[in-house]
């Protein structure tokens, strides 16, 4: 019995030891495919080399503007500012003052969000939200003609406003929106430069959007690992999909299947509406009804349902953390092509392979 007992005594360690193994595993996966504060700095840094004068305020965006396919896409136009913090919060705002060493980067973010932004950004002075607007007056007031008590009184200002006004033309570059759609209502920080403007013509206004795109055309490694974990999932969702095709199944249920595999692996949802294209090579193609195009996917698609001889085009994409795969296929219902679908694979497969070998 006493050898028993240590035996049962022995296997309860080992599996503790296992577990304790797999836990530490999964919590470091998990810390993985975060980003943390450490990495979002250098690219802060990196925007303010390519603006060396005056100041970039770049604002968390509330409202897409409707009616382009970049803003099908919710937060599509928020992703500069999430790109520079990694803060969620709305009505925030990101100042850059490249040529401060007292306050180069300044956060506002409302007031029960500070010190979560502070943890999350890495930026150490963060303000309420709330006071941007009257900070960003005084520091556009020439700081030659302010009071030295006003100085020593409001510290962020006042050195946001030498910053200014070691250039005649006081160059503040904002994030105009990269799409434009004028039938809507005016942008609430393009609202925000023109009253700069009114209030003070010196003022030089910049895009601020070719930089971002300078900056962002080459991933660091934290994106490069985002971009890895996303892919994974989208590879994972897609390939489950090509697994679910087989002859009675509808594009709605081939899109489920995919939905399902995304959310299963990590994703909080589709990147955009997947479009999965049926195209029959064995049979006459059927006349869509109103109620088919509105529940179809792909309202182009003239087949809903799947038959074999039919090829099937998957293009899907998973969202993680705000980045997006974006992944298509095509396959053969049947699980084998024929010698007539091979000859459009390969053609395709050949072109792939070029375009690669070419870069």
């Amino acid at each position: 019995m006493r050898g028993s007992s240590s035996l049962a005594r022995r296997a309860r360690v080992r599996s503790l030891v296992w577990l304790i193994a797999v836990s530490l595993t999964s919590f470091a996966s998990a810390r993985a495919q975060s980003i943390d504060s450490v990495s979002y700095r250098p690219r802060r840094q990196h925007l303010a080399r390519l603006a060396p004068d005056g100041i970039v305020v770049i604002q968390s965006v509330e409202k897409n503007q409707p009616g382009l396919t970049e803003y099908l896409i919710d937060d599509s136009d928020n992703h500069d500012f999430l790109f520079l913090t990694g803060v969620e919060a709305r009505n925030s705002t990101l100042v850059l003052a490249p040529q401060s060493t007292l306050y180069p980067e300044i956060l506002f973010v409302p007031e029960k969000e500070i010190e979560a932004a502070r943890a999350q950004s890495g930026v150490k002075t963060v303000i309420s939200a709330d006071k941007f607007e009257a900070m960003l007056g005084d520091a556009l007031t020439d700081y030659s003609i302010k009071r030295f008590t006003e100085r020593k009184r409001k510290p962020v200002s006042s050195e946001m406003s030498r910053v200014l006004s070691l250039t005649p033309t006081k160059p503040v570059a904002f994030n105009y929106p990269r799409y434009f759609s004028l039938s809507t209502e005016v942008p609430a920080r393009v609202q925000l430069a023109t009253r700069i403007k009114s209030f003070v013509p010196s003022v030089e206004l910049r895009d601020a959007s070719p930089l971002l795109d300078q900056l962002r055309t080459r991933h660091d490694s934290a994106d490069m690992m985002m971009i890895s974990k996303v892919v994974q999932i989208g590879s994972a969702g897609l390939v489950a999909a090509m697994k679910a095709c087989r002859p009675g199944m509808t594009d709605q249920q081939i899109d489920a299947v995919a939905l399902a595999e995304f959310e299963k692996q990590g994703a909080s949802r589709r990147a955009y509406q997947s479009l999965i294209y049926i195209a029959p090579f064995a049979r006459k193609v059927k006349a869509l009804s109103a109620a088919d195009v509105e529940k179809s996917s792909e309202p182009s698609s003239a087949v809903h349902q799947m038959e074999d001889g039919d090829l099937v085009m998957l293009d899907a994409g998973a969202e993680y953390r705000h980045y997006a795969s974006d992944l298509s296929r095509t396959v053969p219902v049947s699980g084998k092509f024929t010698p007539e679908q091979r000859k459009y694979y390969d053609a395709v497969l050949e072109a792939h392979h070029a375009a690669i070998a070419a870069t």
